[in-house]
């Protein structure tokens, strides 16, 4: 009999301490009910890319997404830039890989009333990406989906004089670029009635990434449509890492590849240009308002044994600073939160 207790004893504590150990590795649902608020002087835009495993590092990154979600509370929206699906994309509009990885992914409260605008990745292409356009183009599952064509425009909010306080440009980079440069230009040349000008494309024109380097296509071809257009972000991912880089003339670049692959390392970091760079998990904030705007990280670890601490690095530009000529940096930081209860 004392052996069965002993046997039982030993039974009851391990499972104990292995719920325990998930909870530390696997986030918990936040699904305390939430009702969006509202602010008319603002607009948030949640960046997240390769992202579509369905493991725990896309749960890990989907979790920290609605806490930050439920802080902002007001008009927000999130942006992909691309590698929705891996490995190859979906094959049709009723692939289970909508569930895995989207539906169920981001159900949560916050998460589940807002909408996902996105861009099409490598890995996408090598599924269908008809069904990508189509599931979003006929209002399936949540009907948040968003992707009228391989590459397409969307306005958000209102700035001053009646301007949309942000207009998005999403590029499909996979395919040749050429014969996107003249949708961009009819959606910027001559047309002053957008605050903010933001571009999406899943390859980098430029990257610290040890594994994928400035991708001289872009650099190229897209990169002097930008500057001629004064575009004022190039969101990308496809570096599996997060980026804040500056250089004078150029958009300011975010790569935000951290959304649920395995992550890859950094090249020796540029202090001239980097103004952030990180081998981990997360996503990036950018918040617009009409004279300025704010763009936060949050990160937290890859590794499988690590616990949930989560780090948030905010930089801030004034507007007027931005559109000055000279091409001066203008990137400030105003927050540096480490990782709480692990080494940085």
């Amino acid at each position: 009999m004392q052996r069965i207790l002993t046997i039982t004893a030993l039974v009851l504590a391990g499972v104990l301490l292995a719920a325990s150990a998930v909870m530390l590795i696997l986030p918990i649902k936040d699904t305390r009910p939430f009702e969006a608020g509202h602010d008319p002087g603002s607009v948030s835009m949640l960046l997240l890319g390769d992202y579509g495993t369905a493991d725990y590092r896309q749960r890990r990154v989907a979790a920290m997404m609605e806490a930050e979600c439920r802080r902002l509370g007001g008009d927000l929206f999130v942006q992909t830039v691309g590698d929705n699906f891996y490995p190859d994309g979906v094959t049709s509009v009723d692939d289970p890989l909508w569930d895995d990885m989207f539906e169920s992914m981001y159900d949560t409260p916050c998460l589940s009333q807002i909408n996902f605008y996105a861009a099409l990745g490598n890995h996408d292409h090598g599924g269908n990406i008809d069904a990508q356009m189509q599931y979003g183009n006929d209002s399936l599952g949540s009907g948040r989906w968003n992707m009228p064509n391989a590459y397409y425009l969307h306005g958000h909010g209102r700035g001053t004089d009646n301007k949309v306080l942000v207009k998005v440009v999403v590029l499909d980079t996979t395919a040749p670029i050429d014969g996107q440069l003249a949708f961009l230009r009819s959606a910027f040349e001559g047309k002053p009635d957008a605050v903010w000008r933001v571009v999406i494309g899943h390859h980098n024109i430029r990257t610290r990434s040890e594994k994928y380097h400035e991708d001289h296509r872009l650099l190229n071809a897209l990169l002097p449509t930008l500057k001629a257009l004064n575009v004022d972000l190039y969101a990308a991912g496809h570096s599996h890492n997060l980026q804040l880089l500056e250089f004078p003339g150029e958009p300011i670049y975010t790569v935000t590849g951290g959304g649920g692959a395995h992550t890859r390392s950094l090249l020796a970091p540029s202090p001239a240009e980097d103004r952030f760079i990180s081998r981990a998990l997360g996503f990036a904030t950018v918040t617009f308002t009409p004279t300025g705007l704010s763009i936060t990280f949050t990160s937290t670890s890859a590794s499988f044994f690590s616990t949930l601490g989560v780090a948030e690095d905010t930089f801030v530009a004034d507007r007027d600073c931005l559109q000055a000529p000279g091409g001066k940096a203008c990137l400030r930081m105003i927050l540096k939160k480490p990782r709480s209860n692990e080494p940085n």
